[in-house]
């Protein structure tokens, strides 16, 4: 999993962290950045894409 955070940028790692780590809300995240909450939604979808990929390419089954 360690692997998997480090392929992430720093931005995306943070949000990683705090969305799906501390289950923190997209909504919470987003005013604490000061950004809509839809940018950073969007954003999320993005990580979550990265990260299957990250899997993927090494071999495990992950489903959507």
């Amino acid at each position: 999993m360690q692997d998997a955070m480090d392929s992430l940028l720093p931005e995306e790692r943070e949000l990683a962290m705090k969305v799906f780590g501390e289950e923190m809300q997209v909504s919470e995240f987003a005013k604490s950045k000061n950004e809509s909450r839809t940018t950073v939604s969007s954003r999320k979808q993005r990580v979550l894409e990265k990260l299957r990929l990250f899997f993927e390419d090494r071999g495990f089954d992950v489903h959507k």
